[in-house]
């Protein structure tokens, strides 16, 4: 279109400039060089005059002072330093535009707990409603745990809910408990739970009060939780024809959790056997028969009594121990166990290095002497050379050169070899064991 009616033309039928056609045909040539800085602007501060704006800022006067409060009082002193908007300006490229009055620092809020090692330390207690045999008729569940057993200490069914119930119910939980009361009870916010009468019996009885925080579902889990456990049982029946119905369905279910639900929460023990602490008992009757032998013969029953401060309950499966001396009544199995490899009556019990038969290893018979050492029980010679890992060659310490190869001695004559040597002084270290 252009050669045939010219540029002018074609501008025309487009309506473009002719100086934009030539312009962008043509474009003028880029200056060579260096690119000129823009001139400063006359009213520009000096980088001297900005660390001193921003020194006076930060001055002990002018802290926690905002620039505006600043600038302020600047001028009625007679001082300019600048504009309100350059002060924000430095500030802010110097990353302290922000809140310039001290702040408060509140703490991390932590959830508050109850923790409980033992029976009979936290109680947790509830309210469900049962359905009944018709549209609007419910009934009311109130059951009470102990959160470190699991156990239900006691139930009772009523078609109400009061706050008179509830505090005669907890009284009659206690009787159920054999008169033990609970160092704190744990209840969600329910118009029973947080009643005068109950508060006013827990003060008498000097239980600790505790509730779920407002608005926090979650704060009784161990209730909720058995609630699900009771309503998703099969047998659960869904709705029951009267309150007798519910008696007879809770008190077979109840037995049944008690004596015969094997729990997750407690290593699959019932919770009757946590409550009264008959699951150690089952663990010593459940034990490999050589070490119950060793921990319930009558030698050895002195070394056990010494570690735990009790009798040995090995022959009666109605035997308790308190759940609360768990673990130094595995420490005593453990200490008995080496103690019985040790006083073997066979000579494969040993642990000398020049036999065949090395059923108890050194290593073991080390580690239970330096128990004993740590204690405050002193080893013999053997001993010592047992815990230090080296050959016993005579009455003094395998690592005292001048005694090596004595012989060893007691009080009654010298030892016949080195196994009756191991022999005495196992009944002596099991006997001196301090409690």
């Amino acid at each position: 279109m252009e050669e045939a009616i010219g540029t002018a033309g074609a501008c025309r039928v487009f309506g473009e400039s002719r100086a934009t056609v030539y312009r962008r045909r043509n474009p003028p040539p880029r200056p060579e060089g260096p690119r000129n800085r823009p001139s400063p602007h006359p009213a520009e501060l000096s980088e001297s005059e900005r660390e001193h704006v921003l020194d006076v800022l930060d001055s002990p006067e002018f802290a926690d002072k905002s620039p505006g409060q600043v600038h302020a009082v600047l001028l009625d002193r007679g001082v300019y330093l600048c504009s309100e908007a350059t002060m924000y300006r430095l500030l802010r490229e110097r990353g302290q535009a922000g809140e310039r009055r001290a702040q408060a620092a509140h703490p991390a809020k932590k959830k508050p707990e109850l923790m409980a090692d033992g029976p009979n330390q936290v109680w947790s207690w509830d309210i469900t409603k049962l359905k009944g045999p018709a549209r609007g008729i419910w009934f009311q569940l109130y059951v009470i745990i102990d959160i470190y057993s699991r156990k239900v200490i006691h139930w009772e069914a009523w078609p109400t809910e009061t706050g008179i119930l509830a505090r005669e119910f907890i009284e009659h939980a206690i009787e159920a408990n054999g008169g033990i009361t609970p160092q704190a009870v744990h209840a969600d916010r329910g118009t029973s739970m947080t009643s005068n009468t109950v508060a006013g019996l827990y003060a008498r009885l000097g239980i600790d009060q505790s509730h779920s925080r407002p608005n926090v579902s979650n704060d009784n889990p161990y209730s909720e939780a058995h609630f699900k456990t009771l309503k998703y049982c099969p047998a659960f029946p869904g709705e029951f024809g009267s309150i007798e119905d519910v008696g007879v369905f809770c008190r077979d279910f109840f037995w049944y959790y008690n004596n015969e639900h094997r729990h997750s929460g407690i290593a699959m023990h019932t919770p009757a056997s946590a409550h009264d602490g008959s699951w150690v008992t089952a663990q010593l009757l459940e034990m490999p028969t050589p070490v119950r032998d060793a921990i319930t013969h009558a030698s050895r029953s002195s070394l056990f009594q010494e570690i735990t401060g009790g009798t040995i309950r090995h022959d009666e499966n109605t035997g308790i121990w308190p759940t609360g001396r768990l673990p130094i009544a595995i420490l005593a199995v453990i200490a008995s166990s080496y103690e019985e490899r040790m006083d073997g009556d066979s000579g494969r019990f040993t642990w000398r290095t020049d036999r065949r038969f090395t059923q108890c290893p050194r290593d073991d018979a080390g580690a239970y002497f330096r128990f004993l050492a740590s204690v405050g029980y002193e080893l013999s010679p053997i001993e010592q050379a047992v815990a230090d890992g080296v050959p016993y060659t005579g009455d003094q310490p395998a690592n005292d050169p001048g005694n090596a190869g004595e012989t060893d001695t007691t009080p009654d004559g010298p030892a016949e070899n080195e196994d009756d040597a191991d022999h005495g002084n196992a009944d002596n270290a099991g006997e001196a064991l301090p409690a």
